[in-house]
Formats: structure tokens, sequence, C-alpha cells
């Protein structure tokens, strides 16, 4: 019965995918006299590029099939970006004023769509850094640099990392988080591709994300066996009077409150830090005692308008939750999944400056 809906679902998602890849190539085709009779074709090659490409990445791992899966993510993430703008010049044209404009309403929604993408490219390939000052009654001053869901692989390479680390550095932090999704695949990982991790200068915490089981977690641990990074697996680690919880991610969402309660008990009345992919469980958090818990995942949405939805699953997508004593502060990510590409989000390096709750 699941395998049954698991391919229907699968069957409905490809066959959408085709659909949103003709419509918005068959209204470019309106600038060239209508559809011409091969356009069904080109569509089908359009609308499953990515995945050729992304096996082919995987397979080779070459300049050529990096730069193919590149511009194969970047095709699925412009005809999302297009797609609400074409939309709204058909309910413009349901107007009769506006009727007669026909195909200049199109060109009008192209342009504009076409100017939104090139900004979400430019946007997806870059990031800030925020700074936030927290305030907590059992904390000695500390300076977290949290990082989350950079996608090391073949749209976001060691170049990329390699500005992170050094905006990381010039933060001067006393410890860096980094709560899943470092690496994303398709594409052959070497452990060279994280050798920017190298120069960092404070101690690095680290828990695993979904795309690290994707991945596997044998391969995962391969690569940072040169590397700063500490890997908590449900683990607890003590750094200069602070506890430091890292929990694997899990499709559980009850995966908190059931991991969480014995590693908690060695807080020892610390002030407790909980490193979890997903913005989930900050009710348990918060009856264990967790002072501060840092999560990712959601990317704030990515691409507008998947924000909206990616709301119906989490109910903090970005930014600060308090729930009792406990702070929870989710990322909008320090890199991209699929399209390098933002829209309505930013790829963020946050800085905390946790201090005495009297001092804040």
């Amino acid at each position: 019965m699941r395998r049954a809906m698991l391919l229907g679902f699968l069957l409905l998602f490809l066959g959408g995918l085709f659909f949103i890849n003709w419509y918005v190539l068959s209204r470019a085709a309106l600038f060239f006299g209508g559809a011409p009779t091969w356009l069904a074709w080109f569509t089908l090659g359009m609308t499953y590029l990515y995945f050729f490409a992304s096996f082919l990445e995987q397979r080779f791992g070459t300049r050529v099939t990096s730069r193919l899966y590149t511009a194969a993510a970047v095709w699925l993430g412009a005809v999302w970006v297009l797609l609400p703008f074409l939309l709204a010049a058909e309910l413009l044209l349901l107007i009769p004023a506006v009727r007669a404009a026909g195909l200049a309403a199109y060109s009008v929604a192209f342009f504009l769509g076409l100017w939104f993408v090139v900004y979400a490219y430019t946007n997806g390939n870059r990031f800030e850094t925020r700074h936030y000052t927290i305030g907590h009654a059992r904390a000695n001053p500390v300076r977290i640099v949290h990082l989350s869901d950079l996608h090391i692989g073949p749209a976001h390479r060691r170049g990329y990392l390699a500005r992170v680390v050094r905006a990381v550095n010039q933060a001067k932090p006393d410890l860096v988080c980094i709560t899943g999704d470092l690496i994303d695949q398709p594409g052959k990982l070497t452990p060279e591709l994280l050798t920017p991790l190298r120069q960092l200068r404070a101690p690095v915490y680290y828990t695993l994300g979904n795309h690290e089981h994707y991945v596997g977690v044998r391969t995962i641990k391969e690569l940072i066996k040169h590397s700063p990074l500490q890997l908590l697996e449900d683990a607890v680690a003590i750094h200069d009077g602070i506890t430091i919880i890292g929990l694997t991610d899990s499709e559980d969402r009850n995966k908190v409150s059931r991991a969480l309660p014995p590693l908690a008990r060695k807080a020892k009345n610390t002030f407790t830090l909980l490193l979890y992919h997903r913005p989930d469980g900050l009710a348990a958090a918060a009856e264990h005692g967790v002072d501060l818990m840092l999560s990712g995942h959601t990317h704030a949405g990515q691409l507008w308008p998947f924000s909206l939805f990616v709301r119906f699953r989490f109910r903090n997508i970005s930014g600060f939750a308090k729930l009792r004593g406990t702070t929870l502060y989710t990322s909008p990510g320090t890199g991209t999944w699929g399209p390098p590409m933002r829209l309505g989000s930013r790829s963020v390096i946050t800085v905390l400056d946790v201090v005495c709750a009297s001092d804040h």
C-alpha cells in the first residue's frame, strides 16, 4: 500500500513538473507564432534534464557534468519563478480592458519574471553575516557562529566554502556550530572539497542532516576525517562550561522528545546548547532545560512562493522563537539546495553573542 502511494505521488510529481514546463515553454512560443510540433519533445527533455544531469554528475563528476547540472538546476528554478508571473498575466487577460493587450501582457510577465530569475541566481550565490545578541541567566559571554545547509557539491563548490570560512574567521567566534546538510549530491565527493574547513580558527561541532543520510553516514565520516569538525551523533560535548548536545536528523517528529532526556541529564546546570537539523521539538527542549536550540533545514523557503508551502510543515521557518526559558533559532541556511537561487530569502552566516541576561 505504501509503495503504491509513493509511486502515485512520484507520477503526480513528474506529471506536474512536465505540465509546468509545457505551460511556460508554450507561452514563450507565442512570441514565435505558436507552439511547433516538436515542442512536446523539447518540453519532455527540459523537464527531466535535471535528473539526467544529476545522474551524469554522480557517475562522472567532471567540470562538464558539474556545469550541466548547474544549468539544469537553474532552469528548474527559472521555471518556478516564471510561473506566477505568467499566471498573473492570465488573470489580467480576463479583464476586458486588458484582453486587447494580448501578447503585450505576456511580454511584461516574461520581462518581469526573467528579471527576478537573474536576481534569484545572483542572490543565491552570495551570503550575508547577521549578528544577534541573546541574553540567558546561565550564560557566560560566548560568541557562536551558526552555519547550516551549506550543500557543498556541484553547485556550491570549494570556492564558495572558502568564502564562508573567511567570513566565519572574521567574526572571531568562540565556537562554530554546523547543523547538517553540509554536503550535497550528486557529484563525486572527495575530502579536497572540504579542505577550506581546516582554516577555521575555532572548535567546530557538527550534526547530521537529512542530506548526510542520502550521501551515507560512512561516506561523510570519511570526508571529514581530516577536518576540525567534531561530529555529535546523539551525543554530548562540553566546551568551556557549555553543554553541547548534538542530535542526528530524523524523519520522526518526536526525535527530540525521545532522544534528548538522557543526554540533557548530563548538563549539570550548565548553559545547554542543542544542535538539531530540523526546527522540531521546541517543547521538548524547553521541558528538559535547553537554553538555546539551533536548527536549519527549511532554507526559509529558498524560492518564493515555495516558502508558503514550507510554512504548512514548520511553524518556525526562519529566525527566533521562544518557549519558556528556551530560545530556538532557525537558520535560513548558508547555501542552497537544487537551484542555486534564492527569492524572498538570503543565505546567512549567523553570529550569536550569548551574554548573561543581567548584562543584556
